[in-house]
């Protein structure tokens, strides 16, 4: 069909950090029904949807979505194709369901049929009360912000549709290349608030930041409708009359789902739709059911904050924990490297200690070496002084016998007389022995 676009993938991003909760339910739905799934974790879910907002997904590749809006148009054309005629802008104000043929009140005429299909969900209205009066109006809304640039394909790198599982959570992607198609809420309430764009400009900058006050180009409701079982209702309420509604929360998937098994149980006799017949009728309870589901969204919308909120608070304390712990890890580290620097730098000065007391013991040892041998060069071989040594103990020896032979003849024999009146007196014998004896010292 033409523009219907469609866009592969779908990322379903928790709000709060419950990982376990999410790997049981990606189990039992591998398990149970064979689903194509897959956990990602928080570091995975923040590489593509840049926001703190988000923890762990559940990513589902083979799911595609489309533009709704297009895609009826395409089914309407093929529709009146096949022969079928379609009168726009005109309501149902009654139905005859008795007898063979039906009946079908208009403002402007009357139509009859063997078969009536009520697909109008939450607009039967008064048409026919016994369906209507089981179906919960369920608004949404729904925006698409003027173009953003660059920095939506920055801040949302998933090109698929992002949802969260709140109850009236937010649900996204990105259209026409630079533009993001933003839907949020429910309410029981049926005509859109006061301050609808305004309200969903915010939510964008709640969750994306970086992108600044972005500008709603258009906002707009859409009405759904819920069964109290929140199952769809598929079947046939009375002969002839056929059921197909309640598809909120399931997706136009279910509603093609209806229809083909509708059109085969008319044209064919085909009785699948009955695996159905065990969601019945529920009354809603009418405006007190209303006023009763819209206290339960709000209460489940302050649920969600509060687990929102406390999750963000957990979510900054384990992150300035870690950064906590790091910067500490990184003050030992570089405590860790000051120390072995300095016990490097002290084993450098104590070995550069040593290697110059080993220098300058080298060169001391070198000097008196040298000195030594300068010393031995300059003494004379000791047998040479040795017998210089002897040689002198001889001379000494014959000095010292020679001077007592002269003291003896000189005792024997006397010394000259000066003659009379000479000045000068003979000296004593024993001062002339050591007089000569200190001479042959010297």
């Amino acid at each position: 069909m033409p523009g219907v676009a469609p866009a592969d993938g779908w990322l379903v991003a928790q709000r709060r950090n419950a990982e376990d909760e999410l790997l049981r339910h990606v189990a039992m739905m591998r398990v149970d029904f064979g689903a194509q799934l897959d956990a990602w974790p928080t570091e995975q879910v923040r590489e593509v949807l840049r926001s703190e907002r988000y923890f762990q997904a559940v990513h589902l590749p083979s799911a595609f979505q489309i533009h709704p809006r297009n895609y009826a148009l395409g089914l309407a054309a093929a529709a009146e194709q096949a022969g079928a005629r379609i009168f726009e802008d005109t309501p149902a104000l009654a139905i005859d369901s008795a007898g063979v043929r039906k009946r079908v009140d208009t403002p402007k005429g009357r139509v009859r049929a063997g078969h009536v299909v009520l697909a109008g969900g939450a607009q039967l209205g008064s048409a026919f009360r016994a369906v209507s009066e089981t179906l919960l109006p369920v608004s949404t809304y729904m925006a698409v912000t003027a173009p953003l640039g660059e920095a939506l394909g920055e801040a949302i790198r998933y090109r698929g549709s992002v949802s969260d599982p709140r109850r009236g959570g937010d649900y996204y992607r990105i259209v026409k290349g630079d533009r993001l198609l933003w839907g949020s809420r429910v309410s029981t309430r049926i005509s859109p608030p006061r301050g609808l764009a305004g309200t969903i400009e915010r939510e964008i900058h709640d969750v994306y930041p970086q992108l600044g006050m972005v500008k709603v180009d258009h906002a707009w409701s859409g009405l759904m409708s819920y069964a109290v079982h929140k199952m769809p209702l598929i079947g046939e309420v009375m002969p002839g009359v056929w059921l197909a509604g309640a598809f909120g929360g399931h997706g136009i998937n279910t509603t093609a789902m209806a229809g083909d098994l509708i059109a085969s149980a008319i044209i064919a006799g085909d009785d699948r739709w009955r695996l159905f017949s065990s969601y019945e009728l529920v009354w809603t309870g009418g405006a007190w059911g209303r006023a009763a589901a819209q206290m339960l969204f709000w209460a489940r919308r302050l649920q969600d904050a509060v687990a929102e909120s406390l999750a963000q608070r957990r979510d900054s304390a384990l992150r300035r924990a870690a950064e906590h712990a790091s910067r500490e890890a990184a003050e030992r580290e570089r405590r860790a490297a000051e120390a072995v620097e300095r016990r490097a730098a002290e084993e450098a000065a104590r070995a550069a200690a040593e290697e110059s007391a080993e220098r300058f013991a080298a060169a001391q040892r070198t000097a008196s070496q040298m000195a030594h041998q300068a010393a031995v060069q300059a003494k004379p071989p000791r047998r040479i002084a040795g017998a210089v040594a002897a040689q002198k103990v001889e001379l000494r020896r014959a000095a010292c016998a020679g001077g007592e032979a002269e003291l003896g003849n000189e005792a024997a024999y006397g010394f000259d007389r000066a003659p009379a009146g000479s000045e000068e007196k003979p000296a004593a014998p024993r001062q002339q022995i050591k007089a000569r004896r200190k001479a042959k010292r010297s």
